[in-house]
Formats: structure tokens, C-alpha cells, sequence
């Protein structure tokens, strides 16, 4: 198979920039692994795909200039090794030019080829054929043996090693966390797991890891016996999430301040404006806090990283005004000054006026939580 030779006066993408674009394809990571004369060879890739189910085979495509590209084709055999979460090491280690890549890895040959242990797949494969594109050669192999383990993967995007985050495991976590919030009354109460796992129809498996995650949050405390302890929410808790919040919007406002744009900076005024017009409306605090998530949202949202988000949103205990402000009077409660200011100061793009007003603004709302929890017994 030839690849026919470009017109001259066709369009030709910078280097630089298709390097960026296709970076943002998200990908997994596998390692090729292969063995001549009983010497293992082995290097980092990600373009790899399933190529057919009847036969099974693959696709793989390894640059010319990898040492290990040369011994595939002499071997004629080799092994994708699909790396897990827990991996990360082996994606630098391989991807590097070295003599010694398997020196201390843990191998398991499988029809004469190596495979790495503790991968999250291993396929071995016979090529069939090889096509040239580029700099790089397409390898399409026939599935020999193919098995699998039940972690994580490593994902490959914009140039960077991460993991994989699952919806479905993000929103566990979220219900969990929300039924915590909101049973308040258990604070201090030993529950069965096997309760929450029924009340909330997750597995046991699921509602561990979500559990995992609120214990970081401070939320929860694991016991024996399956049980977890709920733990009140202090002030010191509160304290510590507010200027968390704060240190995390600072951030992004000081790096990405440049990705705010008109269109963005005007949703954002015209939150505000929605909130301010709530102030008088008896029994909207809930609404009214809504829409501050999402002006904080549009904020941490310039960064592009879902990610941070989360991390930012995990910091949020609105339980405590549920819990602590008075219906009747909840618009007594928040001042929306400094808000006010954040938001002008996004307008004229003022990074440190807009860092300024986070600032104070997280400095009002912790003094108002410590006020708040004094008057209702120091905790909720």
C-alpha cells in the first residue's frame, strides 16, 4: 500500500498547530511490546485502535525511527499492552530510548511475546499486514490472545498523562454526598453502609469509593463493621473551603483571565443582576444560591478543566445555610458588594481588583458561617 504524493499547491497545516489540534483528541496509553532472539523490546504509543471483529485485529502505527518498529517487523509478533491508571511510570519509562526499559518489570510472556504485568489489557498479535504513512508505519495484527482486568485507565490529552473519570462514579459521589449534606439530623450517628447503599440504590462497591472521597472531604469518618460515622460541619471546616474556593478562583482569574469573553462576562453581569433582583422575594434563598454556583461556575469554568471544577465544587457546603439562616429573612444574610465588585472588575478584565473582591468576599462569608454556627451550638 503507497500513500500518493501531495500536490504542491495544496493547503499545508502548520506543524505546530496540528500538533495542538489533534492533541486534544483524549486517548488511552499502551506499551508495544515485542522479543527477537529472546531480547524484549518495548515503546509508548497511542495510536492504537481495534480494527475488525471477524477476524479480530488491531491497528497500530509506530514511527520509523523507534528501535522498537525495526523488531516487529522482524518478529512479526507483538503485544499492546493497554496501561492502567497506576501506570504512569511505565508511559515514561518506555516512551524514553533506553537499554534497560524491562530492568525491574514485572513480565508474563504470553505465545512467546512479553506482556506487562498489572496492565489493564494485554493483546498479542501476528501482523497481517503494514501500510506506510508518513513518518510512521501502520501495523495491522491479527489477535492471537486478548485478556483484561477489571482497573482504571490511563489517558493520554494535550500532550499530558491523567486518568480516566467516570460519569457514573462523579454522580455517586454527588448523591452520597448530598444525602450526607442533607441529613443533618444524623450528625454524629453511627450508620450501616449497607442502609445508605439501599436507601440510595448504589453498590456497595460504588459507595465505597464515594465514601473514600467524602472522608477526604471531611464529611464522613469510615468505622468497623461497615459503618460510617457522619461528622458535623465546623467552622473551621467552613473556613478552610471557603479560602480554598477563593485560592482556586484566584488562580484561574490570574492565568485565564484571557479567555473571558464579552459574551461570557455579560452571562455573568446578567447572573448577578438575577440575583440582586432576588433579594426581595421571600423564600428564594435557595434559587438565589443556585445562581451563585453558576456565576462561580462561568468563573472557574475559563480554565477549561473539568477537573478543577469539580475540585472547586467539592469545596461547596451550602447545607449550612440551609440549616443555619432563617427563611423569612434570608436576604439580611448576604451582602453582595463584593460580588458586585468581582463582577465589575471582570468587565474592565482587572485580574487584581477581581482577586481582590474573592478575597473579601470569602473573608464576609467566613465570618458569617462562624456567626451563624455560634448561634446554632457551634456545628450543624
Amino acid at each position: 500500500m503507497s500513500t500518493p504524493a501531495l500536490d504542491d499547491a495544496e493547503p499545508r497545516v502548520d506543524d505546530d498547530v496540528f500538533r495542538h489540534v489533534v492533541g486534544h483528541f483524549a486517548s488511552g496509553v499502551a506499551v508495544v511490546t515485542t522479543t527477537v532472539d529472546g531480547v524484549a523490546f518495548g515503546t509508548t504509543v497511542s495510536a492504537v485502535s481495534s480494527l475488525s471483529m471477524d477476524p479480530p485485529m488491531m491497528l497500530v502505527c509506530l514511527n520509523r525511527s523507534s528501535h522498537t518498529h525495526d523488531q516487529v517487523q522482524r518478529a512479526q509478533r507483538f503485544a499492546i499492552n493497554v496501561l492502567s491508571a497506576e501506570q504512569t511510570e511505565l508511559a515514561f519509562r518506555f516512551a524514553k530510548k533506553s537499554d534497560d526499559k524491562f530492568a525491574g518489570v514485572a513480565v508474563e510472556e504470553v505465545l512467546g511475546v512479553p506482556t506487562l504485568e498489572g496492565a489493564l489489557a494485554r493483546i498479542v498479535c501476528s501482523v497481517d499486514e503494514e501500510a506506510t504513512g508518513g513518518t510512521h508505519t501502520v501495523f495491522l495484527g491479527r489477535v492471537l490472545d486478548a485478556r483484561a482486568s477489571s482497573a482504571q485507565p490511563l489517558t493520554y490529552y494535550r500532550g499530558a498523562f491523567g486518568s480516566f473519570h467516570s460519569e457514573a462514579e462523579e454522580h455517586a459521589y454527588l448523591t452520597v454526598r448530598r444525602w450526607v449534606l442533607e441529613h443533618r439530623e444524623l450528625r454524629g450517628d453511627s450508620i450501616d453502609l449497607d442502609l445508605v447503599a439501599g436507601a440510595l440504590e448504589l453498590s456497595r462497591e460504588t459507595l465505597g469509593r464515594a465514601i473514600a472521597k467524602l472522608a477526604v472531604d471531611r464529611l464522613v469518618t469510615v468505622e468497623p463493621g461497615n459503618r460510617i460515622l457522619i461528622l458535623p460541619i465546623t467552622a473551621e471546616l467552613m473556613r478552610d473551603c471557603v479560602e480554598g474556593r477563593a485560592a482556586i478562583e484566584c488562580g484561574v482569574l490570574t492565568t485565564q483571565m484571557s479567555a473571558l469573553t464579552d459574551d461570557v462576562a455579560r452571562e455573568i453581569r446578567d447572573i448577578y443582576s438575577r440575583m440582586q433582583q432576588l433579594r426581595s422575594v421571600p423564600g428564594a434563598m435557595r434559587e438565589f444560591l443556585d445562581l451563585n454556583t453558576m456565576l462561580q461556575d462561568r468563573i472557574t469554568g475559563l480554565a477549561g478543566s473539568l477537573e478543577l471544577t469539580r475540585a472547586f465544587n467539592r469545596m461547596g457546603i451550602g447545607a449550612v445555610w440551609s440549616h443555619t439562616v432563617p427563611v423569612e429573612a434570608w436576604d439580611e444574610f448576604f451582602d453582595g458588594t463584593s460580588q458586585g465588585n468581582l463582577v465589575a472588575a471582570l468587565e474592565r478584565r482587572d485580574v487584581e481588583a477581581a482577586c481582590r473582591a474573592v478575597q473579601a468576599h470569602a473573608a464576609a462569608t467566613t465570618t458569617l458561617v462562624r456567626e451563624l454556627l455560634q448561634s446554632n451550638g457551634g456545628s450543624v
